[in-house]
């Protein structure tokens, strides 16, 4: 007898509890942990990044930098032209910042805590210190080794020293201008050139008078420029550095001097109408020490004022004829004829020796003036 099969109906499940059983099924087969960062964290990491990267690329900068003033350097030690260095002519390779991959940058980067504090500047790199130091070192070195150069017009007052037998002679002025090259912070070469002038008169209490009491005639000396030319170098010593406001120093040196006189010539052509030889200008060729002395006054960094005292002692000298005493004074004319000048010539020596005391006095200027150094 066949059997009968008798079938049951089964309830269907519900759709939201099959959806649920799925995601139950899929989180216990692949779990994924979600990280969660904040806007403002991610920002902070990627400008420590940035940091970091960028003080990287400073430092390269900077030894590079380096490297080429130590070639520089060694050039100039060696006494080599810079043109003769391969390596320095090298164009410098610009340094390109690192490209990141897309895969490196979703890895997580490990980035040391930041220390920065709102209001507080951040430390210098040690590699920006030490450049910053190297440059006033070697501004500081050239300003001590810089030679300079100045020009200083100056003016003042001048005067002979010592006994001139039988003539007066009275410092009128002095001019002249100086040239000076500073090799060191104190120490200086000077160039110098002066013109002089003295007014030069005759004090012999017998020339001019006749010998016989009635024919006495007493007239005045005529006074003549003696002019002056003096050509010296020396050094010039500063007691203070370039950097003091008022710099005292001391100098000396060695120098030069033309001087003459040029007589009247109506005085020289009266003499000549008696017979008398008629002289030439007087003429003095002399070399000379010196010792001087000053203080020179800043005023800008290129701009000074001051005062120098010289003092010239006569080495040696040497005149073109003695100076003639005669030629002070006019020759008088008296009831038709001319009078004996006693005391204008005679007593040759004694008027050679009298010139010559001239030749060989010393003398001194005084002058300030303004000096420009470059």
């Amino acid at each position: 007898m066949p059997q009968q099969v008798y079938m049951l109906p089964v309830p269907a499940m519900a759709p939201q509890t099959a959806t649920v059983q799925a995601q139950q099924t899929l989180q216990a087969q692949a779990p994924v942990e979600v990280e969660n960062q904040s806007k403002t964290e991610m920002m902070r990491r990627s400008r420590v990044r940035e940091e970091l990267k960028n003080e990287d690329i400073l430092q390269e900068r900077l030894e590079e930098l380096r490297l080429r003033d130590e070639r520089r350097r060694t050039q100039e030690v060696l006494g080599l032209a810079q043109e003769n260095d391969p390596l320095s002519a090298l164009p410098v390779a610009a340094v390109a910042s690192p490209v990141v991959s897309p895969a490196v940058s979703k890895e997580q980067i490990v980035v040391p805590p930041v220390t920065e504090r709102p209001g507080e500047p951040a430390p210098l790199v040690a590699g920006i210190q030490d450049q910053i130091i190297m440059t006033k070192a070697t501004a500081t070195l050239e300003d001590e080794e810089k030679v300079t150069f100045s020009v200083m017009p100056r003016a003042g007052l001048n005067n002979m020293i010592g006994n001139q037998n039988g003539f007066s002679v009275n410092g009128r002025y002095s001019a002249g201008v100086g040239i000076g090259v500073g090799v060191s912070d104190n120490l200086g070469v000077e160039f110098g050139y002066a013109f002089s002038e003295y007014g030069v008169a005759s004090s012999n209490p017998y020339a001019g008078m006749s010998p016989y009491p009635t024919y006495g005639v007493g007239r005045p000396s005529e006074t003549y420029a003696l002019k002056q030319n003096v050509f010296d170098v020396g050094l010039k010593i500063h007691l203070l550095g370039q950097q003091a406001k008022l710099r005292p120093f001391l100098g000396g040196g060695a120098g030069f001097s033309k001087s003459y006189i040029n007589y009247d010539n109506k005085i020289i052509d009266s003499y000549h109408q008696i017979g008398w030889n008629t002289p030439r200008d007087y003429e003095i060729s002399s070399y000379l020490g010196y010792i001087s002395g000053g203080f020179d006054l800043k005023v800008t960094k290129s701009v000074s004022i001051g005062t120098t005292f010289k003092y010239y002692s006569v080495l040696s000298a040497r005149e073109n004829q003695p100076l003639a005493n005669y030629a002070f004074y006019t020759p008088n004319y008296y009831n038709g004829y001319y009078p004996s000048t006693y005391g204008q010539t005679g007593y040759y020596d004694e008027k050679q020796a009298a010139g010559s005391s001239l030749a060989k006095a010393g003398f001194y200027s005084i002058m300030a003036g303004v000096s420009f150094t470059f």
